[in-house]
Protein backbone atom coordinates (compact mmCIF):
# COMPACT_ATOMS: atom_id res chain seq x y z
CA UNK A 1 0.00 0.00 0.00
CA UNK A 2 1.71 2.92 -1.34
CA UNK A 3 0.48 6.28 -2.88
CA UNK A 4 -1.95 8.64 -1.71
CA UNK A 5 -5.39 10.05 -2.11
CA UNK A 6 -6.29 13.71 -2.50
CA UNK A 7 -9.34 15.32 -1.09
CA UNK A 8 -11.08 18.93 -1.91
CA UNK A 9 -12.73 20.70 1.36
CA UNK A 10 -15.44 20.91 -0.03
CA UNK A 11 -16.00 17.67 1.03
CA UNK A 12 -16.69 18.74 4.27
CA UNK A 13 -20.52 19.84 3.25
CA UNK A 14 -21.33 16.82 1.63
CA UNK A 15 -23.58 14.54 3.84
CA UNK A 16 -21.18 11.50 4.13
CA UNK A 17 -18.65 13.88 6.18
CA UNK A 18 -21.75 14.75 9.07
CA UNK A 19 -21.33 11.50 10.32
CA UNK A 20 -17.95 10.35 11.37
CA UNK A 21 -18.67 6.42 11.00
CA UNK A 22 -19.62 6.54 7.30
CA UNK A 23 -16.75 9.40 6.45
CA UNK A 24 -13.98 6.80 7.90
CA UNK A 25 -15.74 3.93 5.59
CA UNK A 26 -16.02 5.97 2.47
CA UNK A 27 -12.12 6.91 3.19
CA UNK A 28 -11.18 3.28 3.84
CA UNK A 29 -12.99 2.32 0.38
CA UNK A 30 -10.61 5.09 -1.71
CA UNK A 31 -7.43 3.88 0.04
CA UNK A 32 -8.52 -0.01 -0.72
CA UNK A 33 -9.62 -0.05 -4.44
CA UNK A 34 -6.90 0.40 -6.88
CA UNK A 35 -4.56 2.89 -7.98
CA UNK A 36 -3.65 1.25 -11.20
CA UNK A 37 -4.82 -1.86 -13.49
CA UNK A 38 -4.62 -5.42 -12.31
CA UNK A 39 -5.26 -8.74 -12.60
CA UNK A 40 -6.52 -10.88 -9.83
CA UNK A 41 -6.88 -14.76 -9.39
CA UNK A 42 -9.85 -15.51 -7.26
CA UNK A 43 -10.52 -19.33 -7.22
CA UNK A 44 -8.39 -20.15 -9.91
CA UNK A 45 -10.11 -17.22 -11.97
CA UNK A 46 -8.15 -14.63 -13.63
CA UNK A 47 -10.07 -11.46 -12.84
CA UNK A 48 -9.09 -8.09 -14.28
CA UNK A 49 -9.67 -4.98 -11.79
CA UNK A 50 -9.12 -1.81 -13.09
CA UNK A 51 -8.12 1.61 -11.66
CA UNK A 52 -10.88 3.18 -9.02
CA UNK A 53 -12.22 -0.92 -8.71
CA UNK A 54 -11.89 -3.43 -5.54
CA UNK A 55 -12.93 -7.60 -5.94
CA UNK A 56 -13.69 -7.65 -2.57
CA UNK A 57 -16.99 -9.55 -1.23
CA UNK A 58 -18.98 -8.05 0.85
CA UNK A 59 -17.59 -9.91 3.74
CA UNK A 60 -14.82 -8.78 2.76
CA UNK A 61 -15.50 -5.29 2.92
CA UNK A 62 -17.39 -5.95 6.48
CA UNK A 63 -13.81 -7.20 7.59
CA UNK A 64 -12.12 -4.51 6.57
CA UNK A 65 -14.44 -1.44 7.61
CA UNK A 66 -14.24 -2.39 10.94
CA UNK A 67 -15.62 -4.65 13.93
CA UNK A 68 -18.74 -2.65 13.99
CA UNK A 69 -19.52 -3.50 10.31
CA UNK A 70 -21.76 -6.31 9.22
CA UNK A 71 -22.84 -7.45 6.01
CA UNK A 72 -25.94 -6.29 5.85
CA UNK A 73 -24.60 -2.99 6.95
CA UNK A 74 -22.51 -2.51 4.49
CA UNK A 75 -25.25 -3.41 1.66
CA UNK A 76 -27.22 -0.40 3.05
CA UNK A 77 -23.75 1.22 2.86
CA UNK A 78 -23.47 1.06 -0.76
CA UNK A 79 -27.02 1.85 -1.40
CA UNK A 80 -26.36 5.41 -0.42
CA UNK A 81 -23.27 5.64 -2.44
CA UNK A 82 -24.75 4.16 -5.44
CA UNK A 83 -27.79 6.15 -4.93
CA UNK A 84 -25.49 9.27 -4.89
CA UNK A 85 -23.16 8.26 -7.84
CA UNK A 86 -20.83 7.84 -5.25
CA UNK A 87 -20.07 4.07 -6.25
CA UNK A 88 -21.06 1.45 -8.87
CA UNK A 89 -21.38 -2.50 -7.64
CA UNK A 90 -21.55 -5.72 -9.53
CA UNK A 91 -22.29 -8.84 -8.04
CA UNK A 92 -20.14 -11.52 -9.55
CA UNK A 93 -20.30 -15.25 -9.16
CA UNK A 94 -17.31 -15.27 -6.66
CA UNK A 95 -16.98 -11.86 -5.71
CA UNK A 96 -18.28 -8.10 -5.75
CA UNK A 97 -17.00 -5.51 -8.24
CA UNK A 98 -16.97 -2.29 -6.70
CA UNK A 99 -16.26 0.95 -8.43
CA UNK A 100 -15.44 4.40 -7.30
CA UNK A 101 -17.07 6.61 -9.50
CA UNK A 102 -15.19 9.81 -10.96
CA UNK A 103 -12.06 8.24 -9.47
CA UNK A 104 -9.68 10.81 -11.04
CA UNK A 105 -10.95 13.43 -8.90
CA UNK A 106 -9.37 11.52 -5.69
CA UNK A 107 -6.27 10.63 -7.62
CA UNK A 108 -4.52 12.20 -10.57
CA UNK A 109 -1.52 11.07 -11.20
CA UNK A 110 -0.14 13.49 -13.92
CA UNK A 111 -1.97 16.44 -12.09
CA UNK A 112 -0.19 14.88 -8.46
CA UNK A 113 3.15 15.06 -10.34
CA UNK A 114 2.41 18.68 -11.77
CA UNK A 115 1.39 20.27 -7.96
CA UNK A 116 3.55 18.91 -6.13
CA UNK A 117 6.32 20.20 -8.75
CA UNK A 118 4.93 23.31 -8.67
CA UNK A 119 4.78 23.19 -4.51
CA UNK A 120 8.35 22.86 -4.62
CA UNK A 121 9.10 25.56 -6.76
CA UNK A 122 6.90 27.69 -4.32
CA UNK A 123 8.62 27.10 -1.48
CA UNK A 124 12.31 27.63 -3.29
CA UNK A 125 10.70 30.49 -4.21
CA UNK A 126 9.74 31.77 -0.89
CA UNK A 127 13.22 30.80 0.40
CA UNK A 128 15.05 32.32 -2.13
CA UNK A 129 13.16 35.66 -1.48
CA UNK A 130 13.47 35.16 2.07
CA UNK A 131 16.78 35.25 2.04
CA UNK A 132 17.23 38.48 -0.34
CA UNK A 133 14.94 39.90 2.08
CA UNK A 134 16.18 38.88 4.89
CA UNK A 135 18.50 42.03 5.48
CA UNK A 136 15.30 44.01 5.98
CA UNK A 137 13.49 42.06 8.51
CA UNK A 138 16.22 42.86 11.72
CA UNK A 139 17.08 46.42 12.76
CA UNK A 140 21.03 44.84 13.44
CA UNK A 141 21.08 44.56 9.52
CA UNK A 142 18.94 47.30 8.57
CA UNK A 143 21.13 50.52 9.78
CA UNK A 144 18.50 52.68 7.44
CA UNK A 145 15.08 52.05 9.28
CA UNK A 146 14.49 55.27 11.73
CA UNK A 147 14.00 54.56 15.30
CA UNK A 148 10.64 56.56 14.78
CA UNK A 149 9.51 53.67 12.12
CA UNK A 150 8.45 50.45 14.01
CA UNK A 151 10.08 47.17 12.81
CA UNK A 152 7.36 44.96 13.16
CA UNK A 153 5.35 46.79 11.82
CA UNK A 154 7.66 47.57 8.67
CA UNK A 155 8.14 43.93 8.69
CA UNK A 156 4.17 43.30 8.36
CA UNK A 157 4.36 45.50 5.48
CA UNK A 158 7.21 44.31 3.66
CA UNK A 159 5.68 40.87 3.82
CA UNK A 160 2.37 42.37 2.68
CA UNK A 161 4.08 43.53 -0.11
CA UNK A 162 6.00 39.96 -0.97
CA UNK A 163 2.24 38.06 -1.10
CA UNK A 164 1.12 40.83 -3.37
CA UNK A 165 4.27 39.81 -5.61
CA UNK A 166 6.46 42.53 -5.05
CA UNK A 167 10.02 42.24 -4.72
CA UNK A 168 11.26 44.39 -1.80
CA UNK A 169 14.98 45.19 -2.98
CA UNK A 170 17.24 47.60 -1.53
CA UNK A 171 16.11 50.74 -3.78
CA UNK A 172 12.00 49.69 -3.37
CA UNK A 173 12.57 49.73 0.52
CA UNK A 174 14.66 52.85 0.93
CA UNK A 175 11.90 54.46 -1.11
CA UNK A 176 9.04 53.47 1.58
CA UNK A 177 11.71 54.52 4.28
CA UNK A 178 11.75 58.04 2.83
CA UNK A 179 8.01 57.64 2.20
CA UNK A 180 7.94 57.75 6.05
CA UNK A 181 10.39 59.81 6.25
CA UNK A 182 8.20 62.57 5.28
CA UNK A 183 4.84 61.63 6.32
CA UNK A 184 6.80 61.65 10.22
CA UNK A 185 7.90 65.34 9.41
CA UNK A 186 4.41 66.39 8.67
CA UNK A 187 3.34 64.79 11.72
CA UNK A 188 5.20 63.34 14.57
CA UNK A 189 3.59 59.79 15.11
CA UNK A 190 2.07 59.49 11.86
CA UNK A 191 4.44 56.96 9.99
CA UNK A 192 3.29 54.08 11.86
CA UNK A 193 -0.35 54.76 11.58
CA UNK A 194 0.05 55.15 7.73
CA UNK A 195 1.91 51.08 7.86
CA UNK A 196 -1.35 50.09 9.44
CA UNK A 197 -3.58 52.26 7.29
CA UNK A 198 -1.26 50.42 4.34
CA UNK A 199 -1.55 47.12 6.07
CA UNK A 200 -5.03 46.99 6.08
CA UNK A 201 -5.76 47.93 2.92
CA UNK A 202 -4.06 45.62 1.57
CA UNK A 203 -1.62 48.59 -0.51
CA UNK A 204 1.73 47.99 -1.67
CA UNK A 205 3.10 51.47 -0.75
CA UNK A 206 2.02 54.49 0.91
CA UNK A 207 -0.29 57.32 0.70
CA UNK A 208 -0.26 60.18 2.31
CA UNK A 209 -3.10 61.27 4.15
CA UNK A 210 -5.58 63.95 2.73
CA UNK A 211 -5.00 66.14 5.62
CA UNK A 212 -0.77 65.88 5.38
CA UNK A 213 -0.63 66.46 1.39
CA UNK A 214 -0.10 70.41 2.01
CA UNK A 215 2.40 70.34 4.55
CA UNK A 216 5.10 67.95 2.76
CA UNK A 217 6.86 67.90 0.03
CA UNK A 218 6.08 64.28 -1.05
CA UNK A 219 2.59 63.63 -1.60
CA UNK A 220 2.62 60.48 -3.27
CA UNK A 221 4.98 58.41 -5.22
Amino acid sequence: MIGWIKLHRQIQEHWIHKKPEYFHAWITILLNVNHEKKKLIIDNELIECNRGQSLNSIQGWARILGPSWTSRKVRTFFKLLEGDDMIKTEGMRKTTRLSVCNYDSYQTLRQADDEQATSRRQADDEEMTTNKNGKNYKNEENEELPAHIDQSLFNDFLKLRESNRMVNTDGSVKILIESLNDIEKAKKGQANKEIKRSILNGWKSFFLPDDLKAKTIRGMW
